[in-house]
């Protein structure tokens, strides 16, 4: 019976991942289809083509989780995501009660599989990050390069974007269809720091802006903000190296009595759940979490420095 009843939820499910998956999947085919209409009924003019925004409704959950995952570089819509969420979190409880496990152990695996998403959202917006900046100060350098050689900006950026590899070469190359589609420089550039969200680039992006609206020698200021960039690199890099043992205290702090609980629900179940099943065990429980989460954010507190 327990088989059955898991079969039939994962089967469920599965048709409202499905169902969602196949949904967002027309409406991108939809407006595929569309630009291919417009950009080919231009195709004879040499004017960029313009195409009127579309107003989407959206939450800020939505545009939260959008945000994140143009961030992550992982091209899939927001309600892709919260399915494969909502799947990652099932699969193992339903896995785990078809086993005849204890409610404690199943409630864990939802935990583990419901944080398994976020965390490799994060992990890969953060390594594309530090790709991103790595590569910045070279980006910067060839844009001075090309306006020397009497090349304009936008020509500079699509340099970038033909050239230089991910992920630089990929935001460039969106910056670029941006401007072909009708926005402004301006414009572009905002929505590139949007996506991105580095300050080196918010710095080098507000620099430029202003430049473009009062004047000024842009080669002289790409070249200062390549190496202050670069100064910037060198000084992160130090910080890493001094706070390293203090950043691994931290993750031990953190991850110690997570990774515990759950080889303990995995061994002895009952052990774990009489905390939860007496006053004291709960008051236990919080005045651990409690001090767990003092003691982290204290040692996090330490290892940041703003530079």
């Amino acid at each position: 019976m327990q088989i059955i009843l898991a079969a039939a939820t994962g089967l469920y499910v599965f048709l409202f991942v499905l169902a969602i998956i196949s949904l967002s999947t027309q409406d991108r085919r939809r407006l595929e289809n569309r630009l291919k209409d417009l950009i080919h009924e231009d195709s004879g003019s040499s004017r960029p083509v313009r195409i009127k925004k579309v107003q989407q409704q959206r939450t800020p959950l939505s545009r939260s989780l959008s945000n994140q995952l143009i961030a992550a570089d992982m091209r899939m819509r927001p309600e892709e995501y919260v399915a494969i969420w909502i799947l990652a979190a099932f699969i193992p409880a339903l896995i785990l009660f078809a086993l005849g496990a204890h409610p404690v152990t199943v409630f864990g695996g939802a935990i583990i599989g419901a944080g398994l998403p976020p965390y490799i959202v994060n992990r890969k917006k953060a390594r594309r990050l530090a790709q991103f900046e790595s590569q910045l100060s070279e980006a910067l350098v060839m844009v001075s390069n090309c306006l020397k050689s009497g090349l304009t900006f936008q020509q500079a950026m699509g340099n970038i974007a033909s050239e230089m590899a991910d992920p630089i070469g990929r935001e460039f190359g969106r910056t670029i269809r941006e401007i072909n589609l009708g926005s402004s420089v301006d414009t572009a550039l905002a929505n590139l720091a949007e996506r991105v969200k580095s300050i080196d680039l918010n710095l080098a992006v507000s620099a430029i802006q202003i430049q473009r609206q009062v004047g000024g020698n842009m080669v002289e200021l790409l070249d200062n903000i390549s190496e202050t960039i670069k100064d910037r690199i060198k000084i992160k890099n130090e910080i890493k190296v001094l706070t390293a043992s203090g950043r691994t205290s931290g993750l031990i702090i953190g991850m110690l009595p997570i990774g515990l609980a759950g080889v303990l629900m995995l061994i002895n179940p009952d052990f774990i759940a009489s905390f939860f099943n007496t006053r004291m065990g709960i008051a236990m429980l919080i005045t651990g979490a409690v001090m767990e989460t003092i003691g982290f954010l204290a040692i996090k507190r330490v290892v940041t420095i703003k530079y």
